[in-house]
């Protein structure tokens, strides 16, 4: 009874009901995206595992869409991730874990490369390589890559049409190389592509 104007929306979690005021009339061409499932995949432990050609959307809950804790020689190669309120891929732990040729859009968050240890500057050689990473639909977020720890690569990617600063970057032995960055920080005044 309280909805009175178009765009407002009410989901009633006990009987699984979403009421919704359509911000402008549906027609069979519509589409209408809730982003509220729960995270696609957690990797605790898994080695030489390889993802291949996965769409994932839809994420509202968890850690992220894609999270990997620890293990090794995991591969993401040619997936999507896209449509979520969760970040799309945190990578926090294990080593040589990462991603290729993948498409990671309208999320708050991209990717998360940590790793390695500091203290013995042991290399963890998590990465990202040849993927694209982009706001397409997604105004209000800014998305963002962070890269940690030890030995992280971030290679030969596109970044783009995000509004704040895009990457930040802390610890030792990075190889941030042979990336495309623009259309990016248009909503900060003092910002840059990569911090």
């Amino acid at each position: 009874c309280e909805l009175d104007a178009p765009g407002e929306f009410f989901f009633d979690e006990k009987s699984s009901i979403l009421y919704l005021i359509p911000p402008e009339k549906l027609s069979s061409e519509s589409s209408v995206n809730i982003w509220g499932g729960p995270g696609f995949l957690c990797f605790k432990g898994a080695t030489y595992l390889s993802l291949e050609g996965v769409v994932v959307e839809g994420v509202g809950s968890g850690t992220a869409a894609v999270e990997v804790q620890s293990g090794s020689h995991l591969r993401m190669l040619g997936c999507t991730i896209r449509n979520c309120s969760r970040p799309a891929v945190v990578i926090k732990g294990g080593d040589d874990n990462g991603l290729i040729s993948c498409d990671l859009y309208d999320v708050p968050s991209h990717l998360t490369l940590e790793g390695g240890e500091v203290k013995s500057l042991k290399s963890a050689g998590n990465f990202a390589i040849n993927c694209h990473l982009t706001q397409i639909a997604s105004t209000d977020y800014y998305g963002g890559i962070r890269v940690r720890g030890v030995g992280q690569v971030f290679r030969n990617n596109l970044v783009h049409n995000c509004p704040g600063q895009v990457m930040t970057f802390g610890g030792c032995d990075h190889r941030i190389a042979n990336n495309e960055f623009f259309n990016v920080g248009f909503e900060e005044g003092d910002g840059g592509a990569i911090y």
